[in-house]
């Protein structure tokens, strides 16, 4: 078995380190229970998209004492219950119930374009035929956000960067918290 140590390829895009962070809404299919605190679950349904598309791929995120250059968060969108029930399911690992009707959130963040071209590729090619499973419940993808819509805040979790426009940000912050403690006397 070969073991990969760079899953970049050598195409100028990845070169220049891109970072990429989309959202993707999520309907239940039927009824169904998932834990909203079980991250594991979220990470394995993103794992089996890309193995459906990329086996490779898939087999060296697979390996073990290997960079992960993705993330995924845990599901969103639990609003019809009661702020105190959530948080004792998040803290005692507990199902809660999901129905048709209902609109959930997932967001994935890749800083490789591969895994992105790989993903991406797999939701375009199969619109509203895709099912993620997440736990015992089953939902479907009905739409991928993968940048602000112009002019608006509405989804701040979705954006497409690169690294060197990032460090070009931060170093604009850096100035300005310089400013900020040179000036403050409370710093």
């Amino acid at each position: 078995m070969q073991h990969a140590t760079h899953l970049q390829s050598a195409s100028p895009i990845t070169e220049r380190g891109e970072l990429f962070s989309v959202l993707l809404r999520l309907h239940p299919v039927e009824a169904g229970w998932v834990s909203p605190s079980s991250g594991s679950q979220a990470h394995a349904a993103f794992l089996d998209i890309v193995q459906q598309n990329d086996p490779a791929l898939a087999e060296q995120l697979h390996q073990p004492n290997q960079r992960r250059p993705f993330t995924v968060g845990l599901l969103q969108g639990f609003n019809h219950l009661p702020a105190a029930q959530l948080d004792e399911a998040i803290a005692k690992n507990q199902k809660v119930q999901v129905l048709p009707g209902q609109v959930y959130w997932l967001r994935v963040t890749m800083l490789d374009s591969r895994i992105f071209g790989t993903f991406i590729q797999h939701l375009i090619t199969k619109p509203r035929t895709l099912i993620i499973r997440l736990g015992e419940a089953r939902f479907e993808v009905s739409r991928l956000i993968g940048s602000p819509e112009p002019g608006s805040a509405a989804n701040p979790w979705t954006a497409y960067s690169s690294f060197a426009e990032l460090q070009h940000g931060a170093a604009a912050l850096g100035k300005v918290d310089e400013t900020i403690a040179r000036t403050c006397p409370c710093l």
